[in-house]
């Protein structure tokens, strides 16, 4: 029996998700030069910060992955076992030509098609925002069901949960304070490492937490 997917799937899935692959495609070194015009400091030196420490070789999969500009950022690091899930074909395609030896697979993150405990560490890059509030709980129990160890998110931060009109459309985007939302639902996650990055009008939370 085909269940139909819940309609923020499928726009991600669809056309939106089509053009925020084409509109986002940046190189690592542009990328890092946009986050610190955005908030003062380049991507790839919070992953420096948080899990710089870390050995390379433990396994690692990002949600919602697109086409894996995170991973090459872990990559370049020297983490070797990467792994990603996305929801869009267009962004997968794209991801096939342009990283190697990452492995990046098309799947939900409503259910995440892996065992328990299969990966040393789960991450999301300003992912969680855009699961609506009612699949919220679901999603951040899938990430810490097949994390073994640590749990990873950078995410639009506010104290109270805030909707934004994104790009005209209304119900896809949300910011709040998904560490606490995590420990709140996950009691069992240990808080190791949380920083807020913050310039002009917006403010991003960073955070690590272990099961």
């Amino acid at each position: 029996m085909n269940i139909a997917m819940p309609s923020q799937s499928e726009f991600w899935a669809g056309g939106f998700g089509d053009e925020y692959t084409e509109r986002e495609h940046y190189t690592p070194r542009q990328f890092d030069a946009i986050w610190e015009t955005a908030v003062g400091t380049p991507r790839s030196k919070m992953y420096k910060d948080f899990i710089g420490s870390l050995d390379r070789n433990i396994k690692i999969l990002e949600v919602g992955a697109n086409y894996g500009l995170q991973l090459q950022l872990l990559q370049e690091m020297g983490f070797k076992n990467l792994y990603g899930l996305e929801i869009n074909k267009s962004a997968i395609e794209l991801a096939h030509k342009d990283v190697h030896d990452i492995y990046i697979m098309q799947g939900d993150a409503l259910d995440l098609p892996f065992k328990d405990n299969s990966f040393d560490l789960v991450f999301t890059s300003c992912f969680l925002i855009h699961i609506a509030p009612a699949n919220r709980k679901q999603v951040m129990s899938e990430i810490r069901r097949v994390s073994k160890q640590y749990v990873l998110g950078y995410e639009f931060f506010a104290k109270e949960e805030t909707e934004i009109n994104y790009r005209g459309n209304t119900n896809v985007l949300w910011k709040t304070d998904f560490r606490a939302l995590y420990q709140r639902n996950f009691p069992d996650l240990e808080l190791i490492k949380e920083e807020i990055y913050s310039k002009g009008t917006r403010t991003d939370g960073m955070f690590l937490l272990k099961k």
